[in-house]
């Protein structure tokens, strides 16, 4: 498969990088870096390969010599040249004033978004009781500091904007030094830590209520059909195997709700599903096991706040499934792989 960046996303980057040479009376740079960077034709949904975009900005941050370019860049863009941030604040709105006070159902909007929209990275959210934890994945080597930067700076801006909540820890992968620091600390509000095994921003649990169920369904149902007009390409189990993985923070995934989010009747939704070679069922076990396996490596997370993140009544139902999954306990996974 080969992985691509949007079109729209490169030119604002190219707009943020002119008004970047021009804050910093760098103009006299442009030859080079025209004669470095290549010019790869977008495909038919106006999508650029990844590969070529990366080493483009690799290329350019070393003509300038800015290990900080990435963020320098996203971190300049108005908001309406964010897509995820104006989408997803468009869909809570002020008329879901309730969503706001529960950070972790923006956080899973945000994931939703990001894995549809982005193929630099993925984002992940690990939940502990102090602590929420935004770990953003690049999906291959290819991509550079400068672009997973791009991802934490356009999170953090909407953390900020939609729930009004500051990061109390940022960690990186990449080296820095004290000035490097001091540029992150400018941008985010804390000093970051280098050298850290994934990159992460992490905020404080703050506990809130939850809201309601038909707040929270009335939002994911805005931004489901906001994907589908944006990526109509999404087969139809696709669409519900992301809305499954929303549905999880209210607890064991109900068919009445996905059928609430696609305005269908349930023998539709289970012909609709059979067309693609699927069931509901079977999709709810997908999104889980893949979930199950990804939290199981994170030993900040316990079982039964694993068994609460997948929807399970209690730690037994988690245990048990998990086990019929991979044949044996969550808590023998690390030594079994």
């Amino acid at each position: 498969m080969t992985r691509s960046v949007h079109g729209n996303v490169v030119m604002n980057n190219l707009a943020a990088l002119r008004q970047y040479l021009l804050r910093h009376d760098l103009m006299d740079k442009l030859p080079a870096i025209l004669a470095a960077i290549e010019v790869a034709p977008p495909s038919a949904n106006g999508r650029i390969c990844l590969e070529s975009n990366s080493r483009n900005i690799r290329r350019v941050a070393e003509i300038l010599g800015d290990p900080c370019l990435g963020l320098e860049l996203i971190a300049s863009l108005a908001d309406s040249n964010l897509a995820l941030l104006d989408t997803i604040d468009a869909q809570l709105g002020a008329g879901h004033q309730p969503m706001r006070q529960h950070p972790l159902m923006v956080i899973r909007l945000l994931e939703r978004y990001m894995h549809i929209h982005s193929e630099v990275a993925d984002l992940h959210c690990q939940v502990t009781r102090d602590h929420y934890r935004l770990t953003v994945e690049p999906f291959s080597e290819i991509v550079s500091h400068h672009q997973t930067d791009g991802v934490l700076i356009t999170v953090h801006r909407a953390f900020i904007r939609l729930v009004k909540e500051k990061p109390v820890a940022l960690r990186l992968t990449q080296s820095g030094n004290e000035e490097t620091g001091r540029r992150y600390q400018e941008h985010f509000g804390v000093t970051p830590e280098f050298e850290s095994p994934h990159n992460e921003l992490v905020y404080k649990n703050t506990s809130r209520a939850v809201a309601e169920v038909s707040d929270y369904l009335a939002t994911v149902t805005s931004n489901e059909q906001a994907l589908f007009e944006q990526f109509p390409q999404l087969s139809f189990s696709e669409r519900c195997r992301g809305a499954i993985r929303l549905l999880l923070t209210l607890g064991e995934p109900r068919r009445e709700h996905l059928c609430h989010i696609f305005s269908t009747s349930l023998p539709t939704l289970k012909r609709r599903l059979q067309a693609e070679g699927t069931s509901y069922a079977a999709l709810v076990r997908d999104v889980r096991m893949v979930l199950a396996v990804h939290y199981a490596r994170d030993d900040a997370l316990s079982v039964t706040e694993t068994a609460l993140l997948l929807g399970y009544q209690d730690v037994h139902q988690y245990s048990r499934a998990f086990k019929n999954w991979f044949g044996h306990a969550p808590t023998e996974h690390a030594e079994s792989v």
